[in-house]
């Protein structure tokens, strides 16, 4: 589940990565200016987002903050589907843009949360939390082009999926800490 979640996460990203540009540029009109502006908040962010995110989870709880990342990350990236105000939409660009390079300790942190005391356990779940991140991203950029293309151009749809892909990666992380939660509930003391 928690794989899946990481493949998911790629999916609900790459919209942003992909399109943001464009849909600005062209999408609302705004001309590539407006454009490179989103972008470069975006990288802004970018540079101090792991930090103060890792923090974060270092504070509340990898379990929680992994959680809201989620949370967050969908609404960032759904507002692209319903802003037009360019100051909401460089909001959205920051919030997305600091969450990009918090995915790493935010993955790690939970993986050792899952798995606490094997460090062999869990450097092979980090692998394999990584490529599912690349599947994802490799996966995400071939179906949204092909829905960009079949959808007549509609940046909005594809930025709905990519909030949507955030909310069940959210749900398959709820679902995995239930099926722990019972898995060790029946495990004799």
């Amino acid at each position: 589940m928690l794989y899946a979640a990481c493949a998911l996460t790629a999916l609900g990203l790459v919209p942003y990565f992909i399109f943001v540009i464009d849909f600005i540029a062209r999408g609302l009109h705004r001309g590539i200016a407006a454009g490179a502006h989103v972008w470069i908040v975006t990288g802004i962010s970018a540079l101090f987002g792991a930090a103060l995110i890792g923090h974060l989870g270092d504070r509340v709880g990898f379990k929680k903050a992994f959680r809201w990342s989620y949370v967050v990350q969908a609404l960032a990236v759904g507002l692209f589907a319903y802003a037009d105000s360019q100051s909401v939409l460089l909001l959205a660009s920051v919030i997305v843009g600091a969450y990009i390079p918090a995915i790493v300790p935010l993955g790690v942190g939970r993986l050792q949360e899952l798995i606490p005391t094997n460090a062999t356990a869990q450097r092979a779940a980090w692998r394999t939390a990584t490529a599912a991140f690349g599947v994802g991203q490799a996966l995400a950029g071939y179906a949204d082009s092909f829905i960009f293309s079949k959808s007549g151009g509609d940046y909005r749809l594809l930025f709905l999926l990519g909030a949507l892909c955030f909310v069940i990666a959210l749900c398959l992380d709820l679902l995995l800490g239930r099926t722990l939660q019972q898995a060790n509930a029946s495990v004799p003391p």
